[in-house]
């Protein structure tokens, strides 16, 4: 950390971002790690004595997104304090995985899996600790520049991360789209999120607004007016 923070300060996002296992970022914050692709992120088995497979094989767990759709379900498991109002709602994924620890269980093997949700700790209690959402694979600064090729993914996988939804599909074109086609629509979907800046998290804000400084001017003068309007 030493030798890469010689250049320049280090943002605790990239800190976070990077995994870099401070002490004291371990100590501070208790981050969780959330896929933008809509693949399973992998979970270590201890291995079992059942069966010939290796310790430490990879089991992949059900998709964010997969949890997310099914928080319409009727049988969805939680606690006393979590009503259905709260997650059977227009929401973004964002703001489902800031508030809900999720997880598909089964009662029994006859069973199908449904969905189980509590809070996560900064919510249902005060503490010390920070709860960031570590998006995979990291969405780099590049991306954010409209004329980096994988510009469009980036759009993607903000707008499927930031745009309220009932359920992921919602989110996609709703009809066959050619390769052009389907980039354009993303691009133009992010270009509708991103003017209204309190919707963008600050690191995404921090982003955007190194390429496109005419629109900080703008939402600073507007702010500006606003303070002074009132």
């Amino acid at each position: 950390y030493n030798k890469v923070s010689r250049g320049a300060p280090q943002s605790i996002f990239q800190v976070l971002a990077h995994n870099w296992d401070l002490p004291l970022v371990c100590k501070n914050f208790q981050c969780k790690s959330c896929s933008v692709l809509g693949m399973s992120l992998l979970q270590k088995s201890s291995g079992n004595d059942d069966n010939d497979e290796p310790v430490g094989i990879e089991y992949a767990l059900p998709t964010l997104f997969k949890k997310f759709n099914h928080r319409w379900d009727e049988d969805v498991s939680h606690g006393n304090n979590i009503t259905p109002e709260e997650y059977q709602k227009v929401m973004s994924l964002k703001e489902f995985d800031e508030k809900f620890t999720s997880k598909m269980t089964k009662l029994s093997e006859a069973d199908s899996p449904r969905l189980s949700l509590s809070l996560r700790r900064d919510f249902s209690d005060t503490s010390n600790f920070f709860y960031p959402i570590r998006l995979k694979p990291h969405l780099t600064e590049r991306n954010a520049n409209p004329n980096a090729a994988k510009h469009w993914l980036y759009c993607k996988h903000l707008c499927l991360f930031l745009l309220p939804c009932e359920t992921i599909p919602d989110l996609l074109p709703k009809e066959e789209l050619s390769d052009d086609g389907l980039k354009d629509y993303w691009i133009k979907q992010y270009d509708i999120l991103a003017a209204d800046q309190s919707r963008l998290p600050k690191w995404v804000r921090a982003y955007h607004n190194k390429y496109h400084p005419d629109e900080e001017i703008e939402s600073s003068s507007t702010e500006s007016e606003n303070e002074s309007n009132s």
